[in-house]
C-alpha cells in the first residue's frame, strides 16, 4: 500500500464533481498516476489524499516558490481521503463534459472536510508533494506512509465537524 496526493484545481470543479459523484478519477496521460521520482504507479488499495483549491493569506505568483507557498498557504476549499479500488485502466468512455481522460482508476471516498486551515488537516509532511502536484498541474504524488497514518486518524474527527 502507498499513499499518494493530487492536486484539483479550483477551475476542474465540474470533473472533480463528476469524478465524485462516479468515484472514478481520470487523466489523459498514464503517467499522471506515475511518481516521477520512483516511478510507481497509483494502484489497488493505496490510499489518497485530494486537494481542492488552495487559498493564501496573501497573493502568490506560483507555488514553484517555496517560500511563497510554505508562508502563505492557509486553507483548502475541500480535503478528501479516499481508497484505490482498482488499478488504473483504460476506458474510452466519455463521463466528462470537457475532454476524454481515458486512463482512470475507482475510488471510495473515506473521509471529506470542507473550507479547512491546511495546517490544520494536513500533516507538514504532506505540504511538499502537495505543492509539487500544484506545479505539476495534478501529478499524483507519493508521500510517506506515517504521514498518511496522521492524516487518516485527524480524518476521523471530520466526520463530527461537517
Amino acid at each position: 500500500m502507498s499513499s499518494w496526493v493530487i492536486y484539483v484545481d479550483i477551475h476542474a470543479e465540474y470533473n472533480f464533481d463528476v469524478a465524485f459523484d462516479l468515484g472514478v478519477w481520470g487523466a489523459k496521460d498514464r503517467d499522471r498516476f506515475i511518481d516521477p521520482g520512483s516511478r510507481k504507479e497509483i494502484g489497488k488499495g493505496d490510499r489518497l489524499c485530494f486537494v481542492r483549491g488552495i487559498n493564501y493569506i496573501t497573493p502568490i505568483s506560483s507555488p514553484r516558490s517555496k517560500d511563497d507557498y510554505y508562508n502563505n498557504v492557509d486553507s483548502a476549499e475541500e480535503v478528501i481521503v479516499a481508497e484505490v479500488t482498482t488499478d488504473v485502466f483504460k476506458d474510452y468512455e466519455k463521463i466528462w463534459g470537457d475532454d476524454l481522460y481515458p486512463y482512470r482508476f475507482k475510488h471510495y471516498i473515506m473521509y471529506s472536510c470542507h473550507k479547512k486551515k491546511i495546517r490544520d488537516v494536513l500533516p507538514e509532511e504532506l505540504l511538499e508533494p502537495l505543492r509539487l502536484s500544484m506545479v505539476r498541474n495534478g501529478q499524483a504524488y507519493l508521500f510517506d506512509d506515517d504521514s498518511m497514518e496522521k492524516l487518516w486518524e485527524a480524518a476521523k474527527d471530520w466526520l463530527d465537524e461537517d
